[in-house]
């Protein structure tokens, strides 16, 4: 049979749904409670299989009530793949002051703070050799030396000593401890 619109198969189909109905409807809902939707997609979707298919169906009823099955469970699936929280649950989060960002914050601000310090207190050649070691660490002391022209032993003594100064500054010692308190 050839699949297309003028469909025998989707005509008895029809008037087999139609004097059907009414007795799905309670086959369907002596168990769980009926669903509209699933009920009305899954005659759509049976009726789309026989117009497209060309094939004639022997049995209209299993074979609506295994789609309306298949259905409702492909739409519970989807109903519950978001969880939907209670009102409660967003004003509460409105109050709550936001401790993570105010952290991010302080921690962005103190390593703003020490570069700004690191460049006051050092050349911007020194300043831009300890950006590329601490800020960037995937730069070698091997590239630092490539890069600057200055022997490893040089370039590691003095970004230690810089690291060694920033850890020792007073300031940046009691902020460091506040934020690893809290």
């Amino acid at each position: 049979m050839k699949p297309g619109i003028d469909n025998i198969a989707v005509r008895r189909f029809d008037r087999w749904f139609e004097s059907e109905y009414y007795r799905l409807r309670r086959q369907l809902s002596t168990f769980r409670q009926l669903d509209e939707d699933v009920f009305h997609d899954t005659y759509l979707r049976v009726r789309q299989c026989l117009l497209f298919s060309g094939e004639e169906m022997v049995d209209y009823t299993a074979y609506f009530l295994e789609s309306y099955r298949c259905n409702r469970l492909k739409h519970s699936l989807l109903e519950n793949r978001f969880y939907h929280p209670e009102d409660y649950f967003f004003q509460s989060l409105d109050d709550e002051p936001d401790q993570e960002t105010d952290m991010q914050n302080e921690v962005e601000q103190l390593a703003t703070d020490i570069l700004k310090y690191v460049r006051r207190k050092t050349t911007p050649q020194e300043y831009r050799i300890f950006c590329l070691k601490t800020v960037f660490p995937a730069c070698s002391y091997g590239e630092l030396s490539l890069y600057t022209g200055i022997p490893v032993s040089t370039l590691y003594r003095r970004v230690t000593a810089l690291k060694t100064a920033v850890l020792h500054e007073g300031v940046f010692l009691i902020r460091k401890q506040y934020l690893s308190i809290s």
